[in-house]
């Protein structure tokens, strides 16, 4: 999950992912856990488009 949290070098964390053809990546990780988003709010219709 991706949040909007924006991440010092006091609170990230690396890790290294290596590829199995290639030269693999590098993760940036916040130290703590992000806030949940709140769940999508139903959409709602009018009785006409029913």
């Amino acid at each position: 999950m991706i949040c909007d949290r924006p991440m010092t070098p006091a609170e990230t964390e690396t890790r290294d992912m290596p590829g199995e053809s290639g030269t693999g990546c590098t993760l940036y990780l916040h130290r703590g856990r992000c806030p949940v988003p709140p769940p999508p709010r139903p959409r709602t219709y009018s009785p006409r488009d029913r």
